[in-house]
């Protein structure tokens, strides 16, 4: 509509000039005024069709923009159906006060016209965005940027793992790219969003290939997907910087093997195991509990020959992991029944911590029955 500009002041066209607006939708605008100075513009819409316009029914506002004013208009799901309303356009020259609904303008003149907005009755328009977070940790929010007002989301976020919430933050453990894909559902249908995520996160996690035996060569491996650089310290003064070290123990005992790892991005991650180091064999070492039977089938005593009572008793396999764990608090006792589950046949150690502080370790096997 055309206009004699800011000679005419206010304009009503509520009766001339209407439109039918669905709700949920994008709208483009485009609004022309004088080209010799910079405009202030703004649009208003009496959503909830009280006759006054708030601050919430603003919905364009250009700052000293030079003609022609385009942008989009967003009907929000919070407004007044089936019923004519009244949509202001109001600009002024920027060297002025930006317009308000109901104030008079030096430069520039007011617009009335008619709007009416019917329900929305499609599918949604699924579409997503995401803000990464933490690049090193790999933590993402996903935003919906869904149209036509979806009730349910399901996002896959191409790592096996999923949500429903409509804005999630979501982990991924490991470097790579990610096809994430998001179906946004209402009562008239659903639609589907994919998208690529390029991932730079970072996690470590040591790997021990064969038995942590004295005197003889103890495989470890790195796994860091995304690492180029590796840092071992194996806590016996020696290092190493391969993804995949060989390394010999020459004293029995417990070490805390540390791996560093970083990769292109300067992400680091830090991966830590303790592992207990012991002769071949499954000789008995005399003293501090007696294990019985051994060999076994995964049920066995420990007896205490010690003049303290024991704190702890841990199980460890051949690599170091942890198979079984118990904590006295019960006072003294002599002997403990220990009934191991779901335990393979091999090499397995028996570490008692007693009061004094202590610490004696022992070797058993347990075979097929």
């Amino acid at each position: 509509n055309a206009s004699m500009g800011s000679i005419t002041g206010y304009q009503d066209y509520t009766c001339t000039n209407s439109t039918t607006l669905t709700q949920g939708i994008d709208y483009p605008i485009n609004i022309v005024t004088g080209s010799s100075y910079l405009q202030n513009v703004r649009v208003w819409i009496d959503l909830n069709n009280d006759g006054l316009f708030n601050s919430t029914e603003l919905l364009y506002d250009a700052q000293n923009s030079a003609s022609p004013h385009t942008g989009t208009i967003t009907i929000p799901a919070t407004v007044v159906m089936g019923t004519p309303l009244r949509m202001r356009v109001g600009c002024d020259r920027y060297t002025f006060s930006t317009p308000q609904p109901c104030t008079n303008v030096y430069y520039g003149e007011f617009e009335d016209y008619t709007v009416v907005v019917q329900s929305n009755s499609l599918p949604p328009n699924a579409s997503s965005a995401y803000n990464v977070l933490d690049e090193c940790q790999g933590v993402v929010q996903f935003v919906d940027m869904s149209t036509n007002f979806p009730t349910a989301w399901y996002w896959d976020f191409g790592d096996g793992t999923t949500s429903t919430f409509q804005n999630p933050f979501h982990t991924f453990s490991n470097a790579g790219f990610y096809n994430v894909t998001l179906t946004a559902t209402n009562v008239y249908g659903a639609d589907t969003y994919s998208q690529s995520t390029t991932i730079n996160s970072l996690n470590a996690s040591i790997d021990i290939l064969n038995p942590t035996a004295l005197n003889q060569s103890i495989q470890f491996e790195a796994n860091a997907v995304g690492a180029i650089s590796w840092e071992w310290d194996f806590g016996d003064g020696y290092s190493a910087a391969i993804q995949s070290p060989m390394h010999v123990y020459t004293t029995q005992g417990q070490y805390i093997v540390t791996l560093t790892v970083t990769n292109g991005t300067g992400c680091s991650a830090v991966a830590i195991d303790t592992i207990y180091v012991s002769p071949v064999g499954i000789e008995e070492l005399s003293g501090g509990f007696t294990i019985y039977p051994n060999p076994n089938s995964g049920e066995l005593f420990i007896t205490n020959m010690h003049n303290a009572n024991i704190k702890k008793i841990t199980i460890l396999s051949a690599i170091g992991g942890k198979v079984y764990q118990f904590e006295n608090k019960n006072g003294f006792f002599e002997t403990e029944h220990i009934i191991l589950n779901d335990v393979s046949t091999g090499i397995y150690f028996v570490k008692v911590e007693f009061e004094d502080d202590e610490i004696v370790v022992k070797k058993f096997v347990i075979q097929d029955e």
